[in-house]
């Protein structure tokens, strides 16, 4: 896929701010989350130095953590512990699922982003 490189100015901004804001549109919709969560992940693996400037630019952080609390609130938090051993309709929990992508992500982009992640994320 196509991922946009430019020097010191975040770089792929478009790209993450466009899936964020998709993941948050779409929290409630586990199919679309359970595909865009991990994609997120992917660009931060293929291209991670532009990729992180883009998500704290974004304030990742807290907007994966709004995502994941509306997913527990709708969904309730035992779905988000046993993502494999939940069955539901054809066989998995897909809300499970998306909840820890979500979850997967806020993470690695936490783990990744140092403290001035997580100065952004306390600050929000």
């Amino acid at each position: 896929g196509h991922v946009t490189v430019d020097a010191g100015t975040g770089g792929n901004e478009p790209e993450v701010t466009a899936m964020l804001d998709a993941i948050e549109s779409r929290a409630l919709q586990p199919a679309a989350v359970v595909v865009l969560a991990p994609a997120l992940s992917r660009l931060l693996a293929a291209s991670p130095r532009p990729t992180a400037v883009a998500l704290l630019r974004a304030d990742a952080a807290s907007r994966l953590a709004g995502v994941a609390k509306v997913q527990a609130d709708a969904w309730g938090v035992t779905s988000v512990t046993s993502a494999e051993g939940v069955k539901g309709v054809e066989g998995v929990n897909v809300e499970a699922l998306a909840t820890r992508g979500v979850l997967e992500v806020l993470s690695t982009v936490l783990e990744r982003g140092g403290p001035a992640v997580g100065a952004a994320a306390t600050a929000s």
